[in-house]
């Protein structure tokens, strides 16, 4: 008796493209919801503006992918915020869109990337459950196939985070060693009254980069400095040098860079002149005897102070 052959099963090849995924069913749902876009970038993404148009380009086309409604200000939650700083609480627009969410003004608030949300993961998860609550749904685009609001997407969202927050404290930690080694040869951070900080400038790769920071004297706050010294060795007390030298002390370029001092000096000297009393007869306020007090106590302290400061001193006091 003859037996059969088994027919040979010919398979078909492999194919060479990928088997598209189906968006999440919280996607799904949100199809026709009112959408919102945020954005954060950081200065120096902001500098070459690159960012930006990649982020708002990238959503508005996923927008219309979900089938939502876009929003008519692509840029309304835009934050631009120093890299490796801050947490969601201190940006200023992010504030804004959480107050605007518990209005009812939106469904969905679409990101580029989970980082650009938040790089902490107890203030991912707690802002998450808020906008939850006022029905408020969040969606990544780099993670857009997973659905964060169910068991495992959520798990892996939280692993995407702890990564991130890893990132973040590491690149905190060089940044701090990175200041550390520069204290050693350079001066970081504002100059002290009586000084500016001057230094080199450098052009690399279309880049600007200023090295070598180091201070020098600057000759109008010396005199000051010496006019403040003269008076207290004279048995003047603070609130009298104070009154003497409101009018020169305030406009000096270490104050004008710093816009609270400022805008204190040029009110209170307005109030004055308003008032039309001279200015060093008015009895001056707490704030500029305190401002007199520590320019005095600083350079009576000079010895102890650091070793920049005495050198652009011996500097200025040689010329």
């Amino acid at each position: 008796m003859a037996t059969k052959k088994p027919k040979s099963r010919v398979e078909s090849p492999p194919s060479s493209s990928p088997v598209p995924l189906s968006r999440p069913k919280t996607a799904q749902a949100l199809a026709g919801k009112r959408a919102v876009f945020y954005i954060r970038v950081s200065d120096i993404e902001q500098k070459d503006n690159f960012s930006i148009p990649n982020q708002v380009d990238a959503l508005v086309a996923w927008c219309k992918t979900l089938n939502l409604q876009p929003p008519k200000d692509p840029r309304l939650y835009l934050d631009v915020q120093p890299a490796g700083r801050g947490v969601g609480e201190k940006r200023e627009r992010f504030k804004a869109m959480l107050a605007d969410a518990k209005l009812g003004k939106f469904d969905v608030i679409l990101c580029y990337n989970h980082d650009r949300f938040s790089r902490d993961v107890r203030f991912m998860l707690e802002t998450l459950e808020k906008l939850q609550e006022h029905h408020v749904w969040v969606q990544f685009h780099n993670i857009q196939n997973v659905d964060i609001y169910e068991a495992q997407g959520r798990m892996f969202l939280q692993n995407l985070t702890v990564f991130a927050e890893f990132f973040r404290a590491q690149l905190e930690t060089k940044v701090r060693d990175g200041v550390k080694r520069k204290r050693l040869n350079e001066w970081v951070g504002r100059a002290p009254y009586g000084f500016r900080v001057v230094s080199d400038r450098i052009e690399r790769g279309g880049r600007v980069r200023h090295v070598n920071a180091r201070l020098e004297a600057d000759d109008y706050e010396m005199t000051v400095v010496a006019k403040i010294l003269e008076m207290r060795e004279a048995g003047k007390s603070f609130g009298e040098i104070a009154s003497s030298l409101s009018g020169r002390l305030g406009p000096t370029g270490n104050f004008a860079a710093k816009p609270r001092a400022q805008v204190r000096w040029e009110k209170e000297r307005d109030e004055r002149l308003r008032d039309g009393e001279p200015v060093e007869d008015r009895k001056p306020s707490v704030w500029w005897t305190s401002v007199v007090y520590n320019v005095y106590r600083s350079f009576k302290s000079l010895p102890n102070a650091h070793p920049m400061v005495r050198k652009a001193f011996d500097e200025w006091r040689t010329r």
